[in-house]
């Protein structure tokens, strides 16, 4: 979902919206049939001004040429201030020109909260393993697993594995997190060959499987042949990052002053401009969950929630929202998506009218009223 709504442009929107004093915010606006990721317009006294963000969500840090491109950009678009954010920062050559342009250049960091294993953690640091994916058998393609990290776990916690004794992915990791962990891990037994214990740097493995191994993931009937496990692993400081959990909060720096402003991410709307409307399937980034929008009662939106991945298990429901918190969703508009939530919101439909007389069904319809 993440390339569908461009989360990192849609962060930095929110994050002006929350600052809000009478400006107006729009994401992925256009002027003069050109593109800009963020538009604010607010009116002073007698005047009004703009200003244009340029959002760059990539690895590497921002060049001189971008710069300069959204020097000329922002000028014919007529804005009073420009401001480029990048998530790794700008090479020097790029703050030279922003300084001589009077470009404000800002950095968007996400820091993640401690998992529940690490904060239980008496020793001050812990294994983490993250299984990847698998190669499918014959070729080097890559089958991913979630990157969520709550599907993930449910997935770890369920993937059968055929002609592995039917055993499901997480009884393949015990053991193997006892062969790598500097330590021992109680209630795990330890055997097999030797692998490299897992220090600080991030080391990858391909685990060879038996013959004929196949995997079905959770909700699915397809058998996908596999020779290869692969995971990374290595040891964490308990207070350190973990890859792939939501973020806690943001870090915006201001690369001029070196000023740092910290954002509680749950206080951030990313649908700030999102009406919930019947008919309409929504997702809620905080959660990694899409939803239908089913009727509008007295009470908020009737929402179905279409899947959800809590504590590694797999939710489904419907729930009554109250309509001021629509900025807690976006709206999904990708058609290919749609269809395959359609089939999902049949599949909620269906399991409601096994459970629609059901005196917990009944007491919910008169919660609406």
């Amino acid at each position: 979902m993440d390339k569908k709504w461009k989360k990192f442009e849609r962060v930095v929107a929110a994050i002006h919206v929350a600052e809000d004093s009478g400006a107006s915010v729009t994401w992925n606006e256009h002027i003069n049939g050109r593109q800009f990721d963020v538009a604010i317009r607010f009116r002073f006294q007698f005047y009004d001004y703009l200003v244009l963000i340029e959002c760059r969500d990539k690895k590497s840090k921002v060049k001189a040429e971008a710069v300069e491109a959204f020097v000329t950009k922002s000028r014919d678009a007529g804005a009073n201030k420009a401001i480029i954010v990048s998530s790794s920062g700008f090479q020097s050559g790029a703050k030279i020109i922003a300084a001589k342009h009077n470009i404000e250049l800002f950095t968007l960091t996400e820091i993640h909260a401690m998992t529940a294993i690490t904060l239980a953690d008496t020793i001050g640091s812990v294994l983490v393993l993250l299984p990847v994916g698998f190669w499918r058998t014959g070729t080097k393609e890559l089958v991913n697993l979630s990157t969520n990290p709550n599907q993930r776990a449910h997935e770890i916690a369920n993937i059968r594995m055929i002609g592995f004794g039917n055993a499901k992915l997480i009884d393949i990791l015990k053991p193997y997190s006892q062969l790598v962990a500097p330590f021992d891990i109680p209630g795990v037994p330890k055997f097999g060959p030797t692998f490299p214990f897992a220090t600080k740097s991030r080391q990858n493995s391909a685990i060879t499987l038996q013959l004929g191994t196949r995997i079905v993931f959770p909700g699915s009937t397809n058998e996908i042949p596999v020779s290869h496990l692969l995971l990374s692993y290595w040891m964490q400081d308990a207070d350190a990052d973990v890859p792939g959990m939501n973020p806690a909060e943001y870090h915006y720096t201001n690369e001029q002053t070196q000023k740092t402003t910290t954002i509680n991410a749950e206080e951030l709307k990313l649908g700030f401009d999102t009406k919930l409307e019947p008919g309409k399937y929504y997702f809620d980034p905080q959660e990694n969950a899409p939803y239908y929008c089913e009727s509008i009662e007295e009470k908020g939106a009737l929402l179905f929630l279409l899947y959800s991945y809590q504590r590694g298990d797999f939710v489904q429901g419907k729930c009554v929202v109250p309509l001021s918190a629509a900025g807690s969703f976006l709206e999904v508009t990708d058609e290919e998506e749609i269809a395959k939530l359609k089939i999902l919101y049949a599949q909620v439909k269906g399991k409601e009218a096994m459970y629609d007389h059901t005196p917990q069904a009944q007491a919910f319809r008169d919660s609406l009223k």
